[in-house]
């Protein structure tokens, strides 16, 4: 329930946290620079609305969106496994 604001860079951890937070629905949280990071957190830290804003919509992306749908993700990568076992002649385990 607490966002997480994203440092947009080279890093590969600035880039995955950029990706994760896109993904939940709440790319406002994605910043460029260590002054915009800062002011972000002041303004979510000092004004609860905003925040409590941001948590909400956050929650409502959870409901809609594939980063949060585990199911979905296994079924897709188990059919990604087996049309590889497929394409390589082999039998599939049982």
């Amino acid at each position: 329930g607490c966002p997480g604001i994203a440092l947009c860079g080279d890093t590969f951890a600035s880039r995955v946290s950029t990706s994760i937070v896109t993904a939940a629905g709440i790319a406002e949280l994605v910043v460029h620079s260590l002054a915009d990071y800062e002011a972000l957190a002041c303004e979510l830290a000092t004004r609860p609305e905003r925040l409590a804003a941001v948590r909400e919509k956050a929650e409502r992306a959870r409901d809609a969106s594939p980063l949060y749908d585990s199911l979905r993700f296994t079924r897709e990568l188990e059919a990604l496994y087996a049309g590889l076992l497929d394409r390589s002649g082999e039998e599939r385990p049982r």
